[in-house]
């Protein structure tokens, strides 16, 4: 058959040149850096460590009920501070806080850590 012209060439080469320029700019607005997790990733990681501190707080409150006889109580009380923990938890999720710092060690603890002792 016969060969494309030279500036259906020049064409497709500028064409060529777009789409690799507009794909690019899609694949640096996606990545982060220094990112470890998909997006998804990270949503069923916060979902999933929320709902087991919540059902970590029923199975305990329903324990404590049913040891003291204290019906309703034991539940509320122990829902709301597995509630609070996941709170918590989430919290240092979405930060991307390191377990060492943030709401895991007091200030004093931290601070004692980065005073360096002459010698």
């Amino acid at each position: 058959m016969s060969e494309t012209p030279p500036a259906d060439d020049a064409a497709l080469k500028a064409l060529k040149a777009r789409i690799q320029e507009q794909q690019g700019d899609g694949n640096k607005e996606k990545k982060t850096e220094g990112a470890t997790f998909s997006d998804a990733g990270l949503g069923y990681r916060i979902l999933v460590e929320l709902c087991v501190s919540v059902g970590l707080g029923v199975f305990i409150g329903l324990q404590v009920d049913k040891y003291f006889a204290t019906k309703p109580f034991g539940l509320i009380i122990f829902v709301l501070l597995g509630f609070g923990a996941g709170i918590m938890t989430v919290i240092r999720v979405a930060a991307g806080a390191d377990p060492d710092k943030g709401l895991s060690k007091p200030r004093a603890l931290q601070e004692k850590k980065q005073r360096v002792e002459p010698d």
